[in-house]
């Protein structure tokens, strides 16, 4: 996707002229502030799901979830946007330094070149200050699209969050209707709708009456509807890099750079604890007896992260006579416990903490219950509410491969059960 040179703008006066001229140097200074910057927001985005993970309940993960999705991807924008933006300057300063030594460009009569192979390289390469012409419009083009990603992920977010609010009202008055329900509702029924003016667009509809009547109409409430307080920006840069590339470019451009950002959002999805803002897959995580997941094991836990997944134990091999496992009672689990414990969880910590040992049930490779020989609140590394900190004996455990199991006293409806496996080798006296 190149600007087209075939078509000239209206004239601008002196002052503008000379500021497209030299935006360079302030695109260079905002171009490295904003690298420096953007390198901080998955760090940043990584410890906001964690605090979420912590104060929310499910049904609000479930809704974080998109949010965080779109987040990351408009991270992710800004990060290659800005990082090719700073390559492509740095290369055509580079070039205007060559240029300013050497101002003919590739010689001619080079000695060591035959006269067919110098012609041919000329005809190749004909123009170095044409191109470098072109290395300037690429990074201010650059530099606009980064913005307009930005926007477009910020809006969509924005979408969301009246979307989910207009949702909580409707569970309201409809109590078995979820928050979720009513998002992926909303967006079955308006897909259709945005996408029809550009099915409108196509070659055999659009000069039929009716189309040419209301495209535009439909297009505008479309727009509005997607973009909000942005429309008018959104479609300034959209439209002028549409109607000034060849289509098949700019949507190639278009799906490459959504591979690309969906890619790299993956990545950080991956490294990060994202997923666990999903239901199933926090469910099927906390019964696997087979996988041990680092969070869960104090001394495994990657430096920074502070998410504990269900429960911890101090290590993956123990040697002591007691086990101590710390349960953070994050947002989830208060949305249990608390109509578990009635008065109680509101009484005071000291009825509080006898619900919270009421709720979890301790096992052994299943061999029925083992009774905690003490239970204290206990701030965890990270988590925004206290945890509980419970010591259960390991009198009773053959050396080798042994798995905890807690069971907390949930619905049938919700009930899982978190296995977290360990080995168990007693010191030798």
């Amino acid at each position: 996707m190149t600007p087209d040179d075939s078509t000239q703008g209206p004239s601008k006066p002196q002052w503008l002229q000379r500021l497209e001229e030299e935006s360079w140097q302030a695109e260079l200074i905002v171009s490295g502030i904003a690298i420096f910057g953007s390198l901080q927001l998955p760090g940043l985005l990584s410890r906001a799901v964690n605090w979420a993970l912590g104060t929310f309940s499910a049904p609000y993960l479930e809704i974080l979830s998109f949010l965080f999705i779109y987040l990351s991807c408009a991270v992710q924008a800004l990060i290659i946007c800005f990082v090719l933006h700073f390559l492509v300057r740095t290369i055509w300063i580079g070039n205007i330094g060559l240029l300013s030594v050497f101002p003919r460009g590739i010689r001619k009569g080079y000695e060591k070149f035959s006269a067919a192979y110098e012609e041919s390289l000329h005809k190749e390469f004909p123009d170095f200050q044409g191109f470098n012409q072109r290395l300037d419009r690429l990074g201010s083009l650059l530099f606009s699209i980064a913005g307009l990603w930005t926007i477009i992920f910020v809006t969509i977010n924005i979408g969301i969050v009246i979307a989910s609010f207009l949702g909580f009202l409707l569970t309201l008055a409809f109590p078995g209707l979820s928050v979720t329900q009513f998002l992926l509702a909303l967006a079955a029924l308006l897909f259709p709708f945005l996408m029809l003016p550009s099915l409108l667009s196509l070659p055999w509809l659009r000069e039929r009456p009716w189309v040419r009547r209301y495209h535009f109409p439909l297009y505008r409430v479309a727009s509005k509807a997607m973009f909000g307080p942005f429309y008018r920006q959104v479609n300034y840069s959209s439209l002028t890099l549409i109607t000034n590339s060849k289509s098949q470019n700019y949507l190639g451009v278009l799906l490459l750079s959504m591979v690309v950002l969906i890619g790299s959002a993956m990545v950080w999805m991956l490294g990060s604890n994202y997923f666990y803002l999903k239901g199933d897959i926090r469910n099927r995580l906390s019964g696997r007896a087979v996988q041990m997941l680092p969070a869960q094991y104090d001394d495994k836990r990657a430096e920074g992260n502070t998410y504990i997944p269900f429960a911890s134990i101090p290590s993956d091999v123990i040697r002591e006579p007691v086990l101590p496992v710390y349960i953070p009672l994050t947002g989830i689990e208060q949305a249990y416990l608390k109509p578990f414990c009635g008065e109680n969880w509101e009484g005071g910590r000291e009825g509080r903490l006898l619900c919270v040992e009421a709720y979890y049930r301790f096992e052994f490779n299943a061999d029925g219950p083992v009774a905690p020989t003490g239970a204290y609140f206990f701030s965890g590394p990270g988590q925004p509410e206290d945890g509980v900190r419970f010591y259960l004996p390991t009198g009773g455990l053959e050396p080798g491969g042994n798995i905890l199991s807690i069971v907390p006293a949930r619905p049938e409806t919700d009930s899982f059960v978190v296995r977290i496996p360990f080995q168990f080798f007693p010191e030798q006296n």
